[in-house]
């Protein structure tokens, strides 16, 4: 059995016999705890020569050169890391610049979403306010379309009217003028030539040309020789004109 002791951190390793009574186990043999006990109370420096314990009745050891051990600074030891100090420095300082990354690219991240959603909701904005001026646009088109419409059929109520009246107006003319030929021919077939020679100078000379067209041409010729010249040779250009129309186109 052997007992032996090293400076700090120092380790004793014990053997202790233990003796069966009966069915009870018992602790270490009187000796060897009496040694133990004494080599746990005798703790020397880390450089001190190390001595054996030899327990009663033993023969004594030979004496062991062991060798010198620099042993860390227990300070600085954490004993629930594996790890150097240096190595976990770098550990954490490469951890902590990931986090720090990751974050930076979380935060750049967001604020492109940020970004994005804004320049999203302004064009959703913008899109809005076109598709309300096209509607707008497409109203007040349509109204003015309808104004126009409405427009071009009043006038072309109105111009419908006026030629009707027109219409009206120039064969009531027609009649009248028809009428007034009608009865100055009675009149001028009733005067003298010399009378109505006195009278066609005032009057109009299309209307005479009509009146005279309506007369014999007996008649006709008689009052035209005592018409002056001039005003006689116009009425028988025109007179002359009126027949040939008359061929032309008869009524």
């Amino acid at each position: 059995m052997r007992v032996i002791r090293l400076g700090p951190p120092f380790f004793v390793v014990c053997l202790f016999p233990f003796v069966a009574v009966g069915q009870d186990a018992v602790g270490p043999s009187p000796d060897v705890a009496d040694a133990a006990d004494r080599s746990s109370t005798d703790v020397g420096p880390p450089d001190a020569e190390p001595k054996a314990v030899v327990p009663a009745g033993s023969e004594p050891l030979a004496p062991v050169d062991w060798p010198s051990i620099d042993w860390p600074s227990m300070d600085r030891f954490d004993p629930t890391l594996p790890l150097d100090e240096g190595t976990r420095l770098r550990i954490f300082k490469q951890a902590e610049r990931r986090v720090t990354e990751a974050s930076r690219a979380r935060e750049e991240s967001r604020l492109r979403e940020q970004r994005v959603l804004r320049q999203s909701e302004d064009l959703e904005l913008r899109f809005k306010a076109l598709r309300a001026l096209q509607t707008e646009f497409t109203s007040a088109l349509a109204a003015e379309e309808e104004k126009r419409t409405k427009a071009e059929k009043a006038a072309a109520e109105v111009r419908q009217v006026v030629t009707s009246k027109q219409a009206v107006e120039d064969e009531k003319e027609v009649e009248k003028r028809k009428e007034a030929v009608d009865k100055l021919s009675r009149v001028f077939d009733k005067m003298k030539a010399k009378e109505t020679a006195k009278v066609v100078p005032e009057m109009d000379e299309d209307l005479v040309v009509e009146v005279l067209n309506r007369l014999k041409e007996k008649q006709a010729a008689k009052i035209l020789a005592e018409v002056e010249p001039a005003l006689a040779a116009r009425l028988s250009e025109k007179i002359a004109r009126l027949r040939k129309k008359q061929k032309t186109n008869p009524k």
